[in-house]
């Protein structure tokens, strides 16, 4: 089962979600789907993908380093820009080193 058909079968309108593809309309990335915005900025229901669970995916299935699989999922995924883009969450964040001061 796709995640829009899990989706649909939840009540979900799927035409309107903004589910993340791959240029071939394929879901790749539905297992790093963590959840469902109550709604989004128009009212809509939102998928919600965890970053690290994306940059996993990249990892396994490219065999990308990490420093590679979170640079693409920043500038090809996150950075495309545009209308209805799903969320995707940093679920595991914590301060860039420059941020951090010596104590």
């Amino acid at each position: 089962m796709t995640l829009a058909e899990k989706l649909e079968e939840y009540g979900y309108d799927i035409d309107e979600m903004n589910i993340a593809k791959d240029f071939d309309g394929n879901e790749e990335y539905a297992e790093a789907c963590i959840g469902v915005t109550a709604s989004g900025p128009n009212g809509d229901s939102n998928v919600v993908y965890d970053v690290e669970k994306i940059i996993d995916i990249l990892m396994k299935r490219d065999g990308m380093n990490y420093e590679d699989a979170r640079e693409y999922v920043y500038f090809n995924i996150i950075g495309v820009g545009g209308d209805n883009l799903p969320i995707f969450l940093e679920a595991n964040f914590t301060e860039p080193e420059h941020l951090v001061q010596d104590k």
